[in-house]
């Protein structure tokens, strides 16, 4: 598994709290606007599904580069360093 530094960890959490307030904060107004009830928390899901998953795409190729490296495969060299 690849190793996430602090830096990488305050983008996770910024991710997360970035789409749960955007896509909250959409609902909220929504529900405002449309006289509903249900599109805040739409929009929590909606929010937190993004954030993972912009998460995942940003940061989900460290676990694969790690263990490349571990087995002396390196994605430069075709042939793992023969």
């Amino acid at each position: 598994m690849g190793h996430v530094g602090g830096e990488d960890g305050y983008a996770v959490i910024s991710y997360v709290l970035a789409g749960l307030l955007f896509y909250g904060g959409a609902g909220w107004l929504a529900d405002h606007f449309l006289h509903t009830n249900f599109l805040l928390p739409v929009g929590i899901i909606v929010g937190t599904v993004a954030a993972f998953y912009m998460i995942i795409k940003r940061y989900g190729h460290l676990a694969s580069t790690a263990e490349r490296s571990h087995d002396g495969m390196d994605e430069s060299d075709p042939h793992g360093g023969r």
